[in-house]
């Protein structure tokens, strides 16, 4: 089975600007019950009937759009969007306010469910260029296995990394992939508004060196979406080559694909909890933009290349995320919404006592999900787990400050595992330039194929997942 996740942008208007449906996959609903509270307020991404956020926006009808069930998706079928502007039955509209942000009609032949959001666009293509991404950060000492080798702190001079960069762009989107640094997509612009959805590191900063947390025992964030495997905690892969190649190119679709296969062996030096060895697992990470959509596709393939099992391994995306901000200084505010449907999470609040008054206890480590869907109740950093999985096939986050939000519609499956990293709410302030200071106003939602970190899974001989 291959696994796709697709992630979309949209706008809550505060004046004119419409509601912007989920896009749902081919025989994939938007959430078929109400969330409870890490929802939007107003209504769930109904499988028939509710829009992402429901109710009506500034006088337009926000159920007459609501994402297609049957054969809607990326191929064929109904778009996700196509509902009605503000006012009654205006047409969608390609620009930022007006409508809805993908294009309201239909596409492959499918027409949008309800409302009369007009006809796809005929004249947007996709596009496919090259450029550099200039990574500044702090020295990075590691032997020659890649383990931390330097002090436990950061250096004082920044240098620069220069990486090649794929860009793909249609009408909507500008989506920079970066190949060479773990098989990311780096960045991800909403043209209409010229916003950004994901987080990049202004300065990378080396962090809890020496501490046996991270595989090389250090970390850099540099953001975006990437894997982290065959081991949880980034993995062994975060900042290693993938390889790139194109799969198919059109004026109507392009797919790209990041490829590694795990080919290392546990290096010398690392952590011991961290001992899954080769696995000889080939991840494959196909990118796809269409034209007419704002939204785009990431389809995820791991193959067992050998004749035996894989006794243990585990697999987790990443996303890095600040939607809605300014491309080059992404930062999320505190008046931000994590989007999740669950009751309850597991909270570690052995190593984050603060979590012990953050929500009402179900029992041990686990609390009620509630407060937490609010940034500004995350007082310091802390992981959560939803427990004891998750099943919704939606996630995301909102940002008050400028009412724009990127959602992320997956495989529940697939992916059972939805866990929740914050700095906390005062990393909103973090000079960034003190190498001494490691927290970063982002929010970072992973799904992976087990529930939670060190829960291993297995993949039999010759296996697809």
């Amino acid at each position: 089975m291959k696994n796709s996740n697709l992630v979309k942008a949209f706008t809550r208007g505060r004046t004119r600007t419409a509601l912007s449906t989920l896009a749902c996959l081919t025989g994939l609903a938007c959430g078929s019950n109400s969330p409870s509270v890490g929802a939007p307020s107003g209504g769930s991404p109904g499988s028939s009937g509710g829009s992402a956020t429901g109710g009506s926006a500034t006088g337009g009808s926000a159920s007459a759009g609501t994402p297609a069930t049957s054969g809607g998706g990326p191929t064929g079928g109904s778009v996700a969007t196509g509902g009605s502007g503000p006012g009654s039955g205006g047409s969608a509209d390609t620009g930022a306010n007006g409508g809805s942000i993908a294009n309201g009609g239909s596409t492959s032949g499918g027409s949008a469910s309800g409302g009369t959001g007009g006809s796809a666009s005929t004249t947007d293509v996709v596009t496919r260029t090259t450029s550099t991404f200039a990574f500044k950060h702090y020295p990075i000492e590691t032997n020659a296995s890649n383990v931390w080798s330097g002090s436990a702190a950061a250096g004082t001079q920044v240098v620069t990394t220069t990486y090649d960069t794929i860009i793909l762009e249609n009408g909507y989107l500008k989506v920079t992939l970066l190949p060479s640094y773990g098989g990311r997509i780096l960045s991800i612009v909403h043209k209409p508004t010229g916003r950004e959805l994901l987080y990049q590191n202004p300065i990378g900063t080396p962090y809890l060196m020496t501490q046996d947390i991270f595989y090389y025992d250090y970390l850099v964030i540099m953001g975006g979406i990437f894997p982290s495997f065959p081991e949880p905690e980034h993995g062994r892969y975060w900042n290693q080559p993938y390889q790139f190649q194109v799969v198919s190119e059109s004026p109507e679709a392009i797919t790209v694909r990041m490829s590694r296969k795990d080919d290392q062996g546990v290096a010398a030096g690392v952590p011991t909890r961290y001992d899954v060895g080769q696995t000889d697992i080939l991840v494959e990470l196909d990118v796809t933009l269409r034209a007419g959509r704002s939204s785009v596709q990431l389809d995820t393939k791991l193959t067992n290349t050998r004749t035996s099992a894989v006794s243990k391994f585990e697999y987790w995306t990443i996303t890095t995320l600040a939607p809605g901000s300014t491309p080059g200084q992404t930062s999320i505010p505190k008046n931000t919404r994590i989007i999740a449907k669950m009751d309850q999470l597991h909270l570690f609040e052995k190593d984050w006592p603060w979590f012990a008054s953050a929500e009402e206890r179900v029992s041990g480590e686990v609390f009620k999900w509630n407060n937490l869907s609010h940034f500004e109740n995350w007082k310091e950093e802390g992981t959560a787990f939803a427990s004891p999985s998750y099943q919704a096939n939606w996630s995301g986050l909102i940002n008050y400050e400028n009412d724009f939000g990127i959602m992320c519609v997956t495989d529940p499956v697939a992916t059972p595992g939805l866990k929740l990293w914050t700095f906390g709410r005062d990393s909103v302030t973090v000079d960034v330039k003190d190498s001494s200071k490691w927290l970063r106003p982002t929010i970072e939602m992973w799904h992976g194929l087990t529930p939670e970190f060190w829960k291993r899974g297995t993949m039999a001989a010759g296996a697809v997942v």
